[in-house]
C-alpha cells in the first residue's frame, strides 16, 4: 500500500508495463510523463485491483477543467481527484519504442 502523500516512478519501455498505484488513503493523483517515447499510455481505475477501466485525467496543458483525455502520447502532466478510488494505474497500452518515465504524486488534503 501506497504511503500517502508519496511519490514513485517507473519506466515503461515496453507493451503492457505499467506504474500501479494502491491508493486507499489518497485524494489525489498528480502524473507527470518524461521521456522520449513511441506509443500510448492509458491511465486506468480499478475498485477490485483486478479489473482496471479507462479513467479520465486532466491534462495541465488544457485550459478547462471539462477537457479529460484517458491516454497520452506525449509528455505532460495530468490529474485527478480519486477520493475513494483505491486502485490506479498508467499502462503503456500500445508501444513502438523508446521510453517513458511516469512518476506519480498521491496526495490527501487536511480536510
Amino acid at each position: 500500500m501506497s504511503l500517502v502523500p508519496s511519490v514513485e516512478s517507473k519506466t515503461l519501455g515496453v507493451a503492457e508495463a505499467a506504474l500501479t498505484l494502491t491508493a486507499l488513503n489518497a485524494d489525489s493523483v498528480v502524473l507527470q510523463v518524461t521521456g522520449t517515447f513511441t506509443g500510448t499510455i492509458t491511465f486506468e481505475a480499478s475498485v477490485d485491483g483486478t479489473n482496471y477501466v479507462a479513467l479520465a485525467m486532466k491534462a495541465s496543458s488544457q485550459t478547462t477543467a471539462t477537457t479529460l483525455v484517458s491516454t497520452t502520447t506525449t509528455v505532460g502532466v495530468f490529474s485527478l481527484n480519486i477520493q475513494g478510488l483505491p486502485n490506479f494505474r498508467a499502462r503503456m497500452s500500445a508501444y513502438t519504442d523508446g521510453s517513458a518515465v511516469v512518476t506519480a504524486s498521491l496526495a490527501r488534503s487536511n480536510k
